[in-house]
């Protein structure tokens, strides 16, 4: 309040806030884990499916068996319109493998690249080229 900036000769306004402790709580405290020394593979998966099917049910899919090396799934692109049919969008997801036990070799990945494909598959995807 800006009476509380005159009276305590504040510097600028103070920024009031409530925290849900409960809520803090209940999560889980991240551990630390030394980043890794060897590099991280990527790659991009790009699949058409049918819109009521949700990001989350194909992130699920993803990760349910995917190997410990999957670091990271991360949506970078959603497309609905010219070229994707109407009753369908285009998703694609970023996928970052890395071991910190050695490199991965491209065979290696390319192996999980298609068993998670298979399980996108599941759900009616289709993989773009």
């Amino acid at each position: 309040h800006p009476e509380w900036v005159v009276k305590y000769d504040l510097e600028s306004a103070p920024i009031v806030f409530e925290v849900e402790a409960e809520a803090i709580r209940a999560r889980a405290i991240p551990k630390y884990q030394p980043p890794s020394a060897y590099p991280a593979v990527v790659r991009d998966i790009a699949v058409l499916v049918a819109k009521d099917i949700s990001v989350q049910l194909l992130s699920d899919r993803l990760t349910a068996n995917a190997p410990a090396v999957l670091t990271d799934v991360t949506l970078f692109d959603l497309y609905q319109g010219k070229g994707v049919p109407q009753d369908m969008k285009s998703l694609a997801f970023r996928l970052v493998f890395q071991d910190n036990k050695g490199t991965l070799e491209d065979k290696q990945v390319d192996q999980f690249v298609e068993a998670m494909i298979v399980e996108l598959k599941k759900c009616g995807a289709i993989l773009r080229a």
